[in-house]
């Protein structure tokens, strides 16, 4: 597709499409998005050292430029707590403004950053296979437990409605954990996975699994079942309430799908995906490129939308 200003979404979409309620630019390529769930803020994390706090319509609440070698960023979906890894394998808490509140170094690079729906717990994924519960509640960032995995975790999440954690590996694991660091079961899986989602209870967890289509799992780790869909999927997202399934492929196509398969709405991105969120509902989503380019793209009226509508050449 044409990288035009002017080209709409709506050009190349088939069912219902969204607006683009607002877009942003980073001032490096883009390392990771987050968004809390609770206030629609979304934080973004770029390869310059800088982290943005966005509000639910896109406007810049916050800006740090000072931490440099950025690997991930979290917010709680309370949007109370905000968490970054950088530098040499640290892990620091973000107040409000982004200045660093308190920090822990860790023996391995990080590869996984997740915040509680609170902000009272951070998971934290290593690359020797460990994986790290961290209190964030006392004066400094402690250690309150640890495990390890057969292969190291790339995607975690915490539930929302139970003290426990979904985690995935890049290829072949698919598991859940107590925050005591207890295995509650595992799933042996014959793909690679680009991207995890989970609904709020962990009803519905979903992989997007590329060759293998959109993998899906239920509770206790069982198997849902696979939706296909045209096209390579790399990253998925599942709405808290399990409704909806966001789909991304490395040929640049967008879904908005039902639990059951049925296609709401496809577009073409103007560059390959890497980052994809979903709010609490499916109202909307948040996606970024790798360049540094995020949008969120809109059901349901949130506001003014962005004339711009994530059509312009990717920074």
């Amino acid at each position: 597709m044409s990288e035009t200003q002017g080209t709409s979404w709506a050009q190349t979409h088939s069912g219902e499409p969204p607006v683009t309620h607002w877009s942003f630019t980073t001032d490096a390529p883009l390392v990771d998005v987050s968004l809390a769930r609770e206030t629609d803020e979304v934080v973004l994390a770029d390869e310059s050292g800088g982290v943005y706090l966005l509000d639910r319509d896109g406007h810049v609440a916050a800006v740090t430029r000072g931490l440099k070698g950025l690997s991930k960023v979290a917010i709680s979906d309370s949007g109370d707590s905000i968490a970054a890894s950088h530098g040499r394998n640290r892990v620091s808490l973000l107040n409000r403004k982004l200045g660093v509140t308190k920090s822990i170094d860790l023996p391995d690079p990080v590869h996984g950053l997740a915040l509680d729906p609170f902000g009272r717990n951070l998971a934290v994924a290593l690359g020797n296979s460990q994986v790290r519960i961290v209190s964030t509640e006392s004066g400094k960032l402690k250690t309150v437990a640890e495990f390890a995995t057969i292969r190291p975790i790339a995607h975690i999440v915490f539930l929302a409605t139970k003290p426990t954690l979904i985690e995935a590996a890049e290829y072949g694991l698919l598991c859940e954990h107590s925050l005591k660091g207890k295995a509650l079961w595992d799933e042996k899986l014959w793909s690679n996975i680009g991207a995890i989602g989970v609904s709020g209870s962990g009803s519905l967890i979903a992989t997007a699994a590329f060759a293998h289509g959109i993998q899906l799992f239920g509770r206790g780790g069982r198997n849902r079942g696979a939706l296909q869909i045209e096209g390579t999927p790399h990253r998925v997202a599942v709405t808290y309430d399990g409704r909806y399934i966001i789909a991304t492929t490395l040929e640049r196509h967008i879904y908005r799908l039902t639990t059951k398969g049925k296609v709401i709405w496809t577009g073409l991105a103007p560059r390959e995906v890497k980052f994809l969120r979903a709010d609490a509902f499916g109202h909307s989503i948040v996606c970024g490129t790798e360049g540094g380019r995020v949008a969120r793209l809109a059901w349901t009226p949130l506001g003014p939308q962005d004339s711009d509508d994530f059509t312009g050449g990717d920074a």
